[in-house]
């Protein structure tokens, strides 16, 4: 399966006006419509915080998101929408495309959630093996969420995500750093694998669920 997220950066202005409800209208009223999987993001920590906005389907592969793409360009709620937020836009939608990592579940993406997405640089001659290791931190439920590899976009290949979801960033704090005793020794065992197989640290940005 896959994931294609395109992002669109706004003033603070527009963010301040109607930016909010327009995007969620996105998320309540035309993704029901055509059928889309997926949710609609507000950045509130990483690069440019606040102003960037994005929506993020997930198809079962790239045909799948061409094919419910050209049929979206036929309704005009969709088109207007998207008429919107392009004349809002300071550029051009920014597009990303991504493997997601099997295990998979699909989250429930409930609007007001807080998504943690934490991403690391991988080299090229460790690419299977962090597929892998991603794989069993989910399959062992060490990572709750899901994993991703970037396949389309800046450091295509070799950038690797975790995306989680939650009610407060402090209950992902009380989660990631409070764990103890068997849950403890096999995250830590885990991120052991894990830090072998990566090259350095990448961002991490964290947004709400609109």
């Amino acid at each position: 399966m896959i994931e294609i997220r395109c992002a669109y950066e706004l003033t603070l202005q527009d963010v301040e006006s109607d930016a909010i409800p327009l995007w969620r209208r996105a998320r309540q009223e035309l993704f029901p419509e055509l059928k889309w999987q997926g949710r609609v993001q507000q950045m509130l920590m990483g690069q440019t915080q606040q102003c960037v906005f994005a929506y993020a389907t997930i198809w079962e592969d790239y045909s799948s998101w061409e094919k419910a793409y050209s049929q979206a360009q036929g309704v005009k709620e969709f088109k207007q929408w998207l008429e919107a937020v392009e004349s809002r836009s300071l550029r051009g939608g920014q597009s990303t495309m991504s493997q997601i990592i099997e295990p998979f579940e699909m989250p429930e993406f409930i609007t007001g959630q807080i998504e943690v997405q934490s991403s690391y640089i991988v080299p090229g001659n460790k690419l299977s093996s962090a597929a892998a290791v991603m794989g069993e931190g989910l399959a062992e439920r060490i990572l709750p969420g899901y994993c991703t590899q970037r396949l389309f976009g800046t450091n295509a290949k070799s950038l690797f995500s975790w995306s989680s979801f939650w009610n407060s960033f402090s209950e992902w704090e009380k989660v990631i750093f409070g764990r103890t005793g068997d849950d403890l020794d096999r995250s830590e065992a885990w991120f052991s694998k894990w830090v072998n197989v990566v090259n350095i640290g990448g961002p991490k940005e964290v947004f709400r669920l609109l």
